[in-house]
């Protein structure tokens, strides 16, 4: 039975509770929080029913399906009841896995109990007959998993702040889900720190304390300059956290390809799509009005050299020049807002 609409190890827990647990849970997902989080689940709900032992076993294992027969099929004098995790079960191990169906069909059930964590595999994959067999030949459950759009995230983190006893509000989610836009493992970690002040609801104010020890956060930080006109402390925040981190040009040029993306897309509507500021990851209202204000007020030949300035980065990128590749970033942050100055550094630039 394939489990749909589980977005977090508290959707699987709830799910497992009212289902039961059958003997063969499959989990296919690439997001590592999540694989951690839904394995956890599995794991509270099988010793929440009675006492018994938990066997990790990894995929890339060279005697893989002797273990799991050792650990599965053979009497253990210590535990009545036993699951054994496979980790880094892609379609290869799972193949490999069904080819010893017939002797684990008569072995899995409630008290003994295989959990399969591995990445997605293919449409293709699960309709092939060796699968079919695996998954048909035992009483199981699958559930395919996938990380929250950035649409959804906000809500999404308000459910893990809810399922840790927390009430998160609308500013505090929007605030973490643009500072670690997919990263939910630290956003997650971000709250249960937040939670072992002593905190129980929590706003914006409580997030932004913690957010300004996250390298992706001194990202979000220098965006917030830009659109401020704040070029200076733009440039400030970029050389500290060079100075701390090193290179930090990838970090930095995602979140200004974002910025630039969304403004050329707000320019170029006639009216503002609904979820075009939540599909790009800002949430923030007073950001939106500042993002809306900055397409209206920016020159168009601005914006263009704004472009091809970050272009230029992006090539002084593929030839290793490090140098350049620092002198481009400076200029974008220096002459975001200046459009004489980028004008005439674009002119004396070498290779425009």
């Amino acid at each position: 039975m394939e489990l749909r609409n589980i977005a977090s190890g508290s959707d699987l827990a709830s799910k497992l509770a009212s289902e039961g647990m059958p003997g063969l849970i499959i989990l296919l997902g690439d997001e590592q929080y999540l694989q951690d989080s839904m394995t956890a689940a599995v794991e509270r709900c099988f010793t929440a029913a009675g006492d018994g032992s938990v066997v990790r076993i990894s995929g890339g294992d060279s005697e893989l399906l002797l273990k799991l027969e050792n650990e599965l099929l053979t009497f253990d004098m210590f535990a009545d009841r036993k699951m054994v995790i496979l980790r880094e079960a892609d379609a290869n191990v799972l193949k490999a896995v069904s080819t010893r169906v017939g002797d684990l069909t008569a072995a899995l059930g409630p008290d003994r109990l295989l959990l399969t964590v591995g990445p997605h595999i293919r449409k293709e994959t699960l309709k092939a007959q060796w699968f079919r067999k695996f998954s048909d030949a035992i009483p199981n459950i699958t559930v395919q998993f996938y990380a929250p759009d950035p649409a959804r995230l906000p809500r999404w983190l308000t459910q893990e702040a809810d399922a840790l006893g927390l009430q998160l509000n609308t500013d505090a989610a929007a605030l973490l889900a643009e500072s670690f836009e997919g990263n939910l493992g630290g956003a997650v970690q971000t709250l249960k720190t937040i939670m072992i002040q002593g905190k129980s609801r929590i706003g914006a104010q409580d997030v932004a304390p913690f957010l300004g020890l996250s390298t992706r956060f001194m990202a979000f930080d220098i965006s917030d300059a830009l659109l401020a006109g704040d070029s200076y402390r733009a440039l400030k925040i970029a050389r500290s956290l060079a100075d701390q981190q090193g290179d930090n040009t990838p970090m930095l040029l995602a979140e200004l390809g974002k910025m630039l993306n969304l403004i050329l897309r707000l320019r170029q509507a006639q009216e503002v799509p609904a979820n075009l500021f939540r599909n790009c990851g800002v949430f923030l209202p007073a950001k939106q009005n500042q993002f809306q204000n900055i397409a209206r007020r920016m020159p168009p030949t601005h914006l263009n050299n704004l472009i091809r300035l970050f272009a230029l980065i992006n090539q002084s990128r593929t030839t290793f020049d490090e140098g350049q590749t620092a002198r481009y970033v400076e200029a974008f942050l220096a002459f975001f807002s200046s459009p004489r100055e980028l004008e005439g550094f674009l002119q004396a630039a070498p290779n425009v």
